[in-house]
């Protein structure tokens, strides 16, 4: 369209030209100037169209530069954004092959007790943790020898630490071999007969890989909240503890509380029982009833001492008549908590009970964070967790997931008042070899039967509003259903109906 303008332009110019020259130097002077300012209108109007096709052409060209020069531009983006997606594919790749082969070498450091090292495990970034060797270095795969910057990472950990550089070859060596029993036998970890300054909890393994008891008071331990999957070793450890307690020659008493009869039903016969057995929910409920008047009753003899004793062992020393420890133990006991009067007692009994000489001893399978109270898991002072079925369950006891990771029947962990968390084999005993035992205590101390479960105090019935008596009243003098309802609401129907024989069934009398 411009070529065509500027044609134009040129040609009205050529012909203006001739016009000029023919006027001028052809026509006569009268054509001349008849014709001459019209011709020189027509020469500036061509002039001036030829001056705004220059600068029409001008911005045009200037237009084609700059499109041309935005197109390269975008151009050189596009390839750039190309490179940088091959780059970050790469990268990508890069990792995941990475994370594969972390994933296919487990590392296994040993180190002293109070001292951390450096592990890269499978399932989570390098990151410091206890010296002890994680459950899953065990369960993985075959242990390998650290990395280099592993090396030293734990000699400049410890440099800062200590003042002077790790040994690696001593203490951050690579652990081949597992020192871990795959069962213990409970009388083998007894250095003599059981006592309560003395609860073994099973065996661990020290910076040397040599298997050492784990040993506490029953002071120390107080409550202890037991978890674990069914098959994994729970009802177990509780049959090794409440064999420890009922052999033990110090005074203690035990009440066992096992809704499936297969945990202590073994111990049905110990001579430290107060009282039987039991399975049944109602006489669950009238046991921790029992214990806490029993705890009540303790804490006036508490108080009638001046000063007050600090503890069961204190008021001991002092008393005439001294008092045994009382441990309530409870298998499955998450089912027995669901019950809002049984879980009420028990609350009582964690939270004030020590003092006087109660500990509770609770186990269950599935702890959850939102069936088991606040308060009670807060009092649990020793938790021990056999395996988890995740890491939700694992972190409700223990506050770490490790119990999700473990693969041997028995083995768990466990935090004890004074200690870190400490990976254990649970001991197991023989039930024939616990009947034996209660035998020789029995004959040792005496035949003495468990006091009979008490009754469960029913609540006073409630006293009858004025309506109400005013329909019992009627009731027993012999009115029928339709005239109570029309004297003591003035009118009959299903409304009147249904109150009325709510009422009647509330106070015995349907």
């Amino acid at each position: 369209m411009l070529k065509f303008f500027n044609r134009v332009t040129m040609l009205g110019f050529l012909v203006v030209l001739a016009g000029m020259v023919y006027a001028h130097f052809v026509a006569g002077e009268v054509v001349a100037r008849a014709v001459g300012w019209t011709v020189y209108a027509l020469a500036a109007l061509l002039t001036l169209s030829a001056l705004l096709g220059l600068v029409a052409g001008g911005w045009v060209a200037f237009e084609r530069v700059r499109a041309a020069r935005v197109a390269r531009r975008l151009a050189e983006a596009e390839a750039s954004f190309r490179a940088r997606k091959l780059q970050a594919e790469a990268a990508r790749a890069e990792a995941e092959a990475a994370r594969a082969r972390r994933e296919a070498q487990v590392y296994a450091i040993t180190a002293p007790a109070d001292h951390q090292v450096f592990i890269s495990d499978a399932s989570s970034q390098a990151s410091w943790r206890p010296a002890h060797l994680d459950a899953r270095a065990y369960a993985n795969g075959l242990p390998a020898p650290p990395t280099l910057l592993e090396l030293a990472t734990w000699d400049r950990w410890h440099s800062v630490r200590t003042g002077h550089p790790a040994s690696p070859a001593a203490e951050a060596a690579p652990s081949g071999e597992t020192a871990w029993p795959e069962c213990v036998n409970l009388l083998d970890l007894l250095s003599g007969a059981p006592s309560l300054r003395e609860i073994t909890l099973g065996v661990t393994l020290d910076s040397q890989n040599r298997q050492v008891p784990v040993v506490a008071p029953l002071q120390r331990l107080v409550h202890i909240g037991v978890g674990g999957s069914s098959g994994w070793g729970k009802s177990v450890f509780l049959q090794a503890i409440a064999f420890q307690l009922a052999v033990a020659p110090e005074a203690v008493e035990l009440a066992l509380i096992d809704s499936e009869l297969t945990t202590f039903d073994v111990f049905s016969g110990a001579p430290c029982l107060r009282y039987p057995v039991a399975a049944e929910e109602r006489d669950a409920l009238a046991i921790i009833h029992d214990l806490t008047g029993e705890m009540r009753r303790r804490r006036d003899l508490f108080t009638a001492l001046s000063p007050m004793p600090p503890h069961l062992a204190a008021y001991n020393r002092r008393a005439n008549d001294p008092l045994p420890f009382i441990v309530l133990m409870i298998d499955e006991s998450t089912a027995l908590l669901e019950d809002r009067d049984i879980e009420k007692s028990l609350r009582q009994i964690v939270l004030k009970a020590r003092k006087f000489g109660l500990f509770a001893v609770l186990g269950g399978q599935d702890w959850k964070a939102s069936t088991l109270s606040t308060t009670i898991r807060n009092q649990f002072s020793t938790r021990v967790q056999f395996k988890a079925l995740d890491e939700q369950q694992s972190r409700v006891l223990l506050r770490r997931p490790d119990a999700a990771y473990i693969n041997q029947p028995g083995r768990g962990f466990a935090v004890i008042p004074g200690r870190d968390v400490v990976e254990i084999q649970a001991p197991f005993i023989a039930p024939r070899t616990i009947l034996r035992a209660l035998e020789a205590t029995r004959r040792r101390k005496g035949d003495k039967s468990p006091r009979s479960i008490p009754p469960f105090p029913s609540a006073p019935p409630p006293e009858p509003t004025e309506r109400q008596a005013r329909i019992l009243s009627l009731f027993d003098g012999g009115a029928s259903k339709k005239e109570i309802c029309l004297q003591v609401w003035g009118s009959v129907g299903g409304k009147q109906y249904k109150l009325l024989e709510k009422t009647l069934r509330q106070f015995g009398r349907l």
